[in-house]
């Protein structure tokens, strides 16, 4: 059988076995990515190809490890990184129905991870708290002026989220004043449980590329057996917590091992290795087994999406699911959890 049929059978497939669920409202989103210049009115409305109801968008600001410093708004940024660039895709994305949420990053030179972003005393990290709370509340104007939905404080640290507690509850509190919509913090999947300021947000907010299988292309069953100790972990301090868990990012490569340690894939951010669509059709579909029908889970934002309505593909390898199996599933998913 052509190898483009059989996936597209069973995507097909796996959209009837979704059926099944429970349906309830969820947060169906995607992770717009930033337009490199001025974006043309109906380019956003590719989301609406799989039924989102939301998108994110993800303006970055850059560091240096070990210094203090937060660069943002320059000219050497893509236009859709900058605050005007931010707001224009905002009054677009409205123009498409879809709600907001507005998920500043800061990358880091080296890796780019932040997790890994460390200064070395006290006056330093004084100074990186006052340059970052201007990044954060240069966007915050941004998402009070448009009523943006929700507002995520930050993303993907570790150092600097549990030794500056008491900065991100005065930044929560100070943000609280004047907006009015919901607040998050995006954990990384390994460290979730150890942040300590959750009970001052509004949704324990997890990217969660979480390690299932390392199959290559992974099998239903392995990704659920997968799945099973970190729903059941999720639950629990969601529980614990009294919050529900949002998704602040989610996906997979379609790539051999997608559903593995996405992050060794990137190889230094080389995308060797031919593309397995099946493979990522399969995580999507557990994915969404597992998660969408958990009441405490309030759903969640696919990575990523592309203003290019011809990107992705059946030989792109990258993490988009844009003209891939994969979308039939989502747009039908979202379809149902609208």
């Amino acid at each position: 059988m052509n190898c483009q049929i059989k996936i597209f059978l069973t995507a097909t497939i796996y959209v009837v076995l979704s059926l099944h669920f429970a349906f309830s409202q969820k947060i169906n989103g995607v992770s717009f990515v930033a337009p490199v210049s001025e974006l043309d009115k109906n380019k956003i409305s590719t989301v609406n190809e799989v039924n989102a109801n939301y998108v994110a968008l993800n303006p970055y600001g850059f560091s240096k490890m070990g210094k203090p410093m937060v660069f943002f708004n320059t000219n050497h940024q893509w236009w859709g990184e900058t605050t005007q660039g931010t707001e224009q895709c905002i009054k677009l994305a409205r123009k498409s129905n879809l709600k907001i949420l507005l998920k500043p990053h800061i990358w880091t030179d080296e890796h780019g991870w932040p997790a890994l972003y460390d200064l070395k005393d006290e006056a330093t990290w004084l100074k990186w708290e006052a340059n970052y709370r201007k990044f954060i509340m240069a966007f915050a104007h941004v998402a009070i002026k448009n009523n943006v939905e929700i507002f995520c404080i930050g993303t993907e640290f570790k150092n600097a989220a549990l030794k500056r507690e008491t900065f991100w509850r005065q930044l929560i509190f100070d943000l609280r004043k004047t907006y009015k919509g919901k607040i998050t913090y995006a954990a990384n999947w390994d460290d979730y449980q150890e942040i300590p300021f959750w009970d001052a947000l509004d949704y324990i907010g997890v990217d969660a590329y979480f390690p299932l299988t390392d199959e290559s292309t992974p099998s239903f069953g392995s990704l659920a057996k997968g799945w099973l100790p970190h729903i059941n972990a999720l639950k629990l301090y969601s529980q614990n917590k009294g919050k529900d868990v949002l998704f602040t990012e989610f996906g997979y490569r379609s790539i051999d091992k997608c559903a593995g340690k996405q992050w060794l894939l990137q190889d230094d951010y080389s995308y060797d290795g031919n593309a397995n669509c099946q493979a990522q059709l399969n995580a999507y579909a557990v994915l969404f087994e597992m998660c969408w029908k958990q009441e405490w889970i309030a759903g969640g934002f696919l990575w990523k999406w592309y203003e290019d309505s011809k990107a992705g593909g059946i030989n792109n390898n990258d993490y988009t699911p844009q003209n891939k199996p994969a979308s039939l599933l989502i747009k039908k998913i979202y379809s149902q959890y609208k």
